[in-house]
Order: structure tokens, then sequence, then C-alpha cells
């Protein structure tokens, strides 16, 4: 955990943490939401709004999930790229992991291969799914260059319907 920002209202830090989101420059390359989200519940101890922004490509996380669903009113953030769900059919490519810096080369010429990339992230994303749902966690999915404003006002107003209900 590279910055924490503790819980305040109003709205000059509600600025502080959309600057803070937008400007702030992590010296790690990796990434381990299981240790963000013990951090926090070790931190935060009463219930709060959590907003967890995340690709969720890390290595199963769901154990840390189930523990701050229940805690707080947990906000999944699904960032999606379409990249990381279909591959180009452009010949022999080397990929690299942004954090671990890993590389390897496959030939998404092949057909199989292809499609084993797509049924990798199709299942990634309903596990995804599942773990939210069973948690009773809401979550949001962005997609990497689409306007993301109509799924955030979607989202919070179906929310608000839902909540009311209660």
């Amino acid at each position: 955990v590279e910055l924490f920002i503790p819980p305040k209202k109003g709205r000059s830090h509600t600025l502080r943490l959309i600057r803070e989101v937008l400007f702030f420059e992590p010296e790690g390359r990796g990434t381990e939401p299981a240790l963000a989200l013990d951090s926090l519940n070790k931190i935060v101890t009463r219930r709060a709004v959590v907003f967890f922004i995340s690709d969720f490509q890390a290595p199963d996380f769901s154990q840390a999930l189930a523990v701050s669903g229940r805690r707080h009113d947990f906000i999944a953030i699904h960032i999606q790229d379409e990249r990381e769900k279909v591959l180009p059919n452009i010949g022999i490519i080397t990929l690299e992991d942004a954090e671990t810096g890993e590389q390897i080369e496959i030939n998404t010429a092949d057909r199989a291969t292809r499609i084993r990339f797509t049924d990798f992230a199709d299942e990634h994303k309903a596990d995804l799914s599942r773990t939210l749902r069973r948690n009773n966690i809401d979550a949001i999915a962005l997609r990497t260059g689409e306007d993301y404003l109509p799924a955030l006002r979607s989202f919070f107003k179906q929310r608000e319907r839902r909540l009311a209900i209660r």
C-alpha cells in the first residue's frame, strides 16, 4: 500500500480523492489486492463505502474480497480492456506482464490459441462475477476507450432504487 487517504466528508475531500486517483504515480510495479484489502480492513474499523478499482487480473484474492464485502459497503469497479479478451490474428507476438516483466511469445495466427485465450478471459470474468454476487458486492464494469460516465450514472441510479426499496 503506497498511499492511504483517511476517509472524510465534504467536497474538498472528494476532489482530493479524484486528484489522487488521476495523478498518483506508484513507485512499485506489482499489485497485491489481498494485501491492500487486508490493510483496509485493519485501518478502517468502522463500516465505510469502499470503491475498489482494479482490472482483477491478480491471482485469486476472493477471501479478502469476501471479508471486505462483509465489513464495508464495497463497490468493485472492474476496468476491462477488450485486448485482454480477444487476440488479433497477427502472427507471433511477445506479451509482457506489466507487473512482473515476464515475457512469453505466442502465435496468434493459431485459431485454437485465440479461442483458448478468449475462453480463459470469459471464464475468469464469470468466476469474478460469481465471487462478487456470492459476497453481495456491487460491481461496475468500465471499458477502456469508452465513456465511463453513462455506466457510472446507470449504476448509481439502479443502486439508489434498490437501496430505497430496502
